[in-house]
Parts: C-alpha cells; structure tokens; sequence
C-alpha cells in the first residue's frame, strides 16, 4: 500500500508507512459444528436382486414378502426392503400374479407350463393346479371368490385369447368363459363380481359370477387411443384407472366409464404400468424410463423419479413405499414418495458492522409432522457451523441471528418426514464492514484531547483493522 502522505499521487519516500494488526474475536454465539445434512427418513434404495427378465411384480405386505416374476420358471423373493430372501422354483413360465384378498396366497400364471401356481406367502409352499391342455396363462385377477386368468399362447401380430376362471378352493377350472385378447386385466375388493379387462383397442367391465357355473359378462366398454396397456382401480372402488394415449391417462368412473380425472405427463411419453396406494397415491411407470407419482385426489404429478432413460417394466405399492422394477439390465427400486418442500431463506441486512448480529429468517413450504430446520453460517473461507435449529412456524418465519466478523453464507436444512422430501437454501452472502482503529504512540505531552509530539520527531500512529485478512490499504 503506497503512502499518500504527501497527496494522491505523490507518494513520499520517507512517510511513515503503517503496519496493520489483526484482533482476534469469537465469532460464533452458539455451539458449533461440522456441517451435515440429514438423511431422508426412508431412503430410496435400489437393488440387483438377480433378475434374468421381468413380467410382474406383487407386494404382500402383511407377510413381509415382495414377488418378482421373470418369464423363466422361477419367481425371486424379497423382503420389503428389497433384500432378495427366496427363490420359489418350478413355476414354469412365471409371468403374471395376483393376491388372494387376505394375502395368504399368491397365485401365478405359469404361461409355459398350461398351469397356475398356488403359493403359500408364509411358508413359501409351492403347488400348482393345471389349466389344460393348450393353455398359456398369461395375467390375473381375483373377485367373486374365483381366480380369473387371461389366456393366450399366440406370438403372432394378430393374437388370439380368451379368459377363463380357477376355483381355488375346489381346484376346478373352467376355460374359454370369454373371447378377448386381454393385454392386462384387474379387479379390486370395493368392486366384488366385476372384473376390468384392458384390450387392444378398448377397456371392458365385465360382470363376473363364481360359483359351479362362472361366467361373465359385458357391461360398460370404453375405447382407449392405442389399445390398454395396465389397468388399475383406486381403492374406494369409485375409479379406473388407465393409460390414455401419448403423454397421458385418465380415470373413469366405475359406475358408467364417464370420464373422472385426466392426467398429462412429459409429451411422448408412454405409460406402461400403473398402481394404487391404500390412501389413493397413484404410480404410473413409463417407457421413458420414470415413474409419475400423483398425490390422493390430485392430477398433477407431484414427484418424477427418473431411471436414465431406461425401461420401467413396471410399479407396485406397498402400504407406504414404491416398488419399481426398471432398467436395461432389471434391478429394483424401493422408494417411499414424498412431497416436495421448499426452504426460502433470507438475509435482512446486505452488510453489518463487524462483529455484530446479522439476521436471517427461513420459511418453509411443506413439513406435515415435522417443520424442525437448521441454520448454519458459513464465513468465507471457512467451514460452515451450526448457529440455530428451530422449528419454523406454518404461514410464518423462522428467525435466528448470529455475530459474524467477515462476510458469511446462511445455510439452511430441512430433513424431511414422512410426507415431504429434505430441502436446502442459502442466502445471499452478508457482508462485515471493516472496523478500523487508531491510537496515537508515545507522545511527549497531552493537550487537552491533543498528542503532542517535538519537531523533529517521528510521530507513531497504530491502526487495527478488523476482520484479520483483510486486503486494503489504509489511506491516512
């Protein structure tokens, strides 16, 4: 830093030049900490569980199990955690499943062994009780105390099938009840005796009759743009739900197919499966390569989870979390949906004097059963500390205030709960201003306020100028 002493511009060669100091000062009023974010409450998680293929996926919750059928003739077994446990074997062709209402039953098409697979989901017990000749089960659906199963062994463009019934507890069958192809069919227990079937080029309510003599029988048919792909039904029974086209789905109201909701996804994009929660959530996999997640009662989707572009076969739900089979090479995915949440975090002041408070107010947008953030203050150059943790109140701010010395970052973390995912924010960084002090040395004599020095000697001046490290010149 040049001397000025004898003007701007004229820098003299024998002006005192001034030295600056640094005073040490405790910045932090609050305990401090390293910096770290909580963890989501239920992380997503995704496993190799050794697929070889994929065809479906079934989750019993109350036994602790999920079901994965490959097409092969084994059906791989994992806790609801995603932790692969068992491998059920001799199921011949294993492609669709269905639960028996209690979940004491898992039954699955065996499309290459003209048969239907009857597991007990606590012991894992395998039997089978056959279809007949020349049958290929291929989905299926339970309502009306009968096990509905659409069959079908065409391969070619043009295919070929009909839907036929299982007595479980007597183990008879009863082929060839109705003459459609049914690319994916379902039924749900707030609709008893009535099974939706999705076709190539429409979505059918059929009424279905167990007993010795099963039938069933149309009763509401609804055209769908480029045939059904899966079918589900919410669980109040008052909605079925489908895919609609490119880019979209729809929901129709049991009673008579008029339309009831309509849901509209990234352009070109496929649906290709879809699922229901116990409280109305909806999931609908896509060919894309993510899975929409759509709040109970809503239509706009409120969470994306994206597999880079690689195929979600398909999704489930257990009675909270998300069960995705996707990608290239099949691997599952365990995620509980949340909601997304929001920190707004806001500086009061541009700039304080240094050492004094600075204040920072945090909202949050979200947080159902727990509003609780953190607040961390980082100054330049340094690592971030905790200084607040509070909770933030609905419609209002968080307030917390902390004395900084150099210019300093607010942080600020969210956790999450069980309904609304972690978040973060920061503030614009708030400045110290530079405190300057001086103090006149070794004078000969005082004159009032006045520091009396003899001609001829060097006067001393010492200036402090806080915070340390600053890079200014002090201009006298």
């Amino acid at each position: 830093c040049p001397d000025w002493s004898h003007g701007p511009g004229r820098p003299s060669p024998r002006g005192p030049m001034l030295r600056r100091s640094a005073l040490a000062l405790l910045s932090a009023v609050l305990p401090l900490t390293t910096l770290t974010v909580a963890p989501t409450a239920a992380a997503d998680s995704t496993i190799d569980v050794g697929l070889e293929g994929f065809r479906d996926i079934v989750v019993a919750q109350s036994h602790d199990r999920v079901f994965i059928s490959q097409g092969t003739d084994e059906v791989v077994v994992t806790d609801l955690a995603g932790t692969r446990t068992d491998v059920l074997q001799g199921l011949t062709g294993a492609w669709g499943m269905t639960l028996a209402e209690d979940e004491g039953t898992l039954f699955v098409a065996m499309h290459g062994g003209e048969a239907i697979g009857v597991v007990d989901t606590e012991t894992l017990a395998v039997g089978t009780i056959g279809t007949g000749a020349g049958t290929c089960p291929m989905h299926l659906a339970t309502t009306a105390q009968m096990v509905w199963f659409a069959d079908s062994c065409d391969t070619g463009t043009v295919r070929e099938g009909t839907i036929g019934a299982l007595d479980p507890v007597e183990g008879t069958v009863h082929p060839d009840l109705a003459e459609v192809y049914a690319k994916a069919i379902a039924a749900s227990p707030a609709r008893p005796g009535e099974l939706f079937v999705g076709t190539r080029t429409s979505l059918l309510s059929l009424t279905a009759l167990g007993g010795e003599s099963p039938s069933l029988t149309q009763r509401l048919e609804h055209s769908v743009h480029g045939g059904t792909v899966d079918v589900a039904v919410t669980p109040d029974g008052s909605q079925v739900v489908t895919n609609g086209g490119s880019g979209r789905a729809l929901a129709l109201a049991t009673g008579d197919f008029t339309p009831a909701a309509s849901y509209a996804f990234s352009r070109g994009t496929s649906v290709n499966s879809l699922a229901t929660r116990a409280d109305g959530m909806l999931a609908f996999g896509t060919h894309a390569g993510g899975v929409y997640v759509v709040p109970p009662g809503g239509e706009e989707p409120m969470r994306f989870y994206d597999f880079s572009r690689a195929p979600s076969y398909s999704v489930a739900f257990g009675a909270t979390s998300m069960y995705v089979v996707a990608g290239h090479d099949p691997e599952l995915h365990v995620i509980t949906p949340r909601r997304a949440s929001k920190l707004t975090v806001k500086r009061t002041q541009r700039k304080v004097d240094h050492g004094a408070e600075a204040t920072v107010r945090v909202r949050l947008d979200g947080g159902e059963t727990s509003r609780e953030v953190q607040v961390y203050a980082q100054p330049a150059g340094e690592p971030a500390v905790l200084v607040a943790t509070g909770e933030v109140p609905v419609d209002g701010w968080f307030v917390a205030r902390h004395r900084i010395t150099r210019t300093t970052t607010f942080l600020a973390t969210y956790a999450g709960d069980d309904s609304y995912d972690t978040a973060t924010g920061k503030t614009h960084p708030v400045g110290a201003r530079a405190d300057l002090r001086t103090k006149m040395l070794r004078p000969s004599g005082m004159a009032g306020r006045q520091h009396l020095y003899r001609v001829n000697k060097r006067a001393v001046l010492r200036a402090t100028l806080l915070p340390r490290g600053l890079d200014r010149c002090i201009v006298l």
